[in-house]
């Protein structure tokens, strides 16, 4: 896993659209794995 730093720094490093999916794409991977998480418990 990378620490916040790294991942700010590689967003930085990226054009504005490529930081952006990667952005959503681990926002919708978190909401994935909580989501499974609820249904596990539930």
């Amino acid at each position: 896993m990378s620490t916040p730093d790294e991942i700010i720094a590689s967003w930085k490093s990226m054009p504005k659209k490529d930081a952006l999916s990667t952005i959503v794409n681990s926002i919708s991977e978190t909401n994935d794995l909580i989501g499974q998480i609820i249904r596990t418990h539930l």
